[in-house]
């Protein structure tokens, strides 16, 4: 279901049926695609930039968990996670929680609308004057359209 209002906080709901597509609409034209020159050669992605850098090694670093050890080269990932131990020992509550979502996976948090059915939303937009009498429009057009 989605609401419109305008300005003057009149609301008018359209309802639209799932996998339906409202009358007049076309999103996507199929079989081509919306970026058909694609990424560009020899692009990488942050992904990938980000693993190179945590691989990149550095001379003499100091343990952060054993300032007491020798500095020995360490890779930026090593540090980094040495770091969140790290927060995690001074008492950083969300780097323990990070760290045991790491490790343990995230708890599953089940959603579920009231009396344990399917969630239920509203969508509701705020629009000026001239675009609420076309939403009406289109609202007044769709009920006269038989659907089925």
């Amino acid at each position: 279901m989605c609401i419109i209002a305008n300005s003057t906080e009149s609301y008018q709901k359209l309802t639209f049926k799932k996998g339906e597509t409202p009358k007049g609409a076309k999103p996507f034209t199929k079989g081509k695609s919306g970026n058909p020159d694609g990424r560009p050669p020899g692009s990488r992605s942050l992904r990938t930039i980000l693993k190179e850098a945590i691989e990149i090694k550095r001379k003499s670093r100091t343990d952060p968990l054993n300032p007491d050890a020798a500095p020995r080269d360490m890779t930026i990932g090593e540090e980094l996670v040495a770091k969140w131990v790290s927060l995690g020992l001074d008492g950083s509550e969300r780097s323990l929680e990070r760290m045991f979502e790491q490790l343990e996976g995230k708890a599953v948090q089940p959603i579920s609308g009231p009396e344990g059915g399917p969630v239920q939303t509203e969508t509701v937009f705020k629009l000026d004057e001239a675009s609420n009498e076309m939403v009406k429009a289109i609202g007044q057009t769709l009920a006269k359209v038989k659907v089925g």
